[in-house]
């Protein structure tokens, strides 16, 4: 005979179950599968970083946003992931460059990937993580860095943006 438990059942309350020594031989997860408990809706803005050309970037407490168009920089050794730099979109440095054109004039850049191909990139990815980045309960961050030009930029549109608002001190 097999036990099945369906009912309010998360990953968390899972992992308790089966630390708690349940033999239970599957689970049914419904409702909490489509949400997130802790945030069940997504929550979007739109932030500029780029206006006219120039630089842009959010000051606000909470709110402060990176200025200046992006790439990513994903940094592998011996197959882990180890980090990413968060770069301005001319800067080359080490890594693999993880972001492409998607849409330009209302217009797909690339072909549709295949869903197949979609999920077996994600399960590599997700293989090459340190399992302290995977645990349920308190799992380390990811290391995600600015690159030095990014770090530049921000003071420098930081610093211009204090003075035009602020006057010059």
């Amino acid at each position: 005979m097999q036990i099945f438990a369906s009912g309010g059942f998360d990953e968390y309350k899972i992992a308790q179950y089966l630390r708690e020594g349940a033999k239970i031989d599957a689970f049914g997860v419904g409702t909490k599968m489509g949400v997130s408990a802790d945030a069940p809706y997504t929550d979007i803005a739109y932030k500029l970083v780029e206006y006219d050309d120039r630089p842009v970037l959010k000051l606000s407490t909470g709110k402060q946003t990176l200025a200046g168009k992006k790439q990513i920089f994903r940094i592998r050794e011996g197959g882990r992931l180890i980090k990413d730099i968060i770069a301005l979109r001319g800067e080359n440095l080490e890594g693999e460059p993880m972001l492409r054109m998607a849409m330009m004039d209302g217009s797909r850049c690339q072909r549709q990937e295949p869903l197949l191909s979609i999920r077996d990139r994600f399960r590599q990815e997700f293989m090459a993580l340190d399992e302290n980045y995977k645990v349920l309960m308190t799992p380390q961050s990811f290391p995600v860095e600015l690159s030095p030009g990014l770090r530049d930029l921000q003071r420098r549109i930081v610093r211009e943006v204090k003075e035009k608002e602020l006057g010059k001190s």
